[in-house]
């Protein structure tokens, strides 16, 4: 539990014998909210940091899309079946396509580079002599 949650949550999730470690509790109060979240990794916890956007802010990007309502309607039905939120199941689903579909390195090493020119009646072949003509050619407007 991040220091921001209240005592009270605490008490309760113990009451209904819920496992629950504090941050404080683990001497951990003082360590900003990713390297809490790396802590709780380690020790096999989930992190609850209530009231709190610093965490969601570095770790999670939010965002808006547009489904189609059938569509929407199956992935509700998905999340209340797992009891899980509508973006825990579109973020599984990502999940599953970008591990299906994953990134080139060739694609990330290949620089972009400008396309030949087409076929063209062009008369200046020199950049520079191009560059002097489009210049004297708005000077002229």
């Amino acid at each position: 539990m991040d220091v921001h949650v209240p005592a009270a949550i605490t008490a309760a999730l113990r009451r209904d014998s819920v496992d629950v470690l504090t941050a404080q509790e683990d001497g951990a109060d003082r360590l900003d909210d990713p390297e809490l979240l790396d802590r709780a990794t380690v020790l096999g916890r989930a992190l609850i940091d209530i009231g709190h956007t610093s965490l969601t802010s570095k770790c999670m990007i939010r965002t808006q899309i547009q489904i189609p309502e059938p569509l929407y309607r199956e992935v509700q039905r998905v999340a209340r079946e797992h009891e899980w939120s509508i973006a825990e199941v579109l973020r599984r689903g990502a999940e599953v396509v970008t591990r299906t579909y994953p990134g080139s390195n060739r694609a990330a090493a290949k620089a972009w580079r400008l396309p030949p020119p087409l076929a063209s009646e062009l008369k200046i072949v020199d950049s520079e002599a191009l560059r002097d003509a489009m210049e004297a050619d708005d000077e002229a407007r």
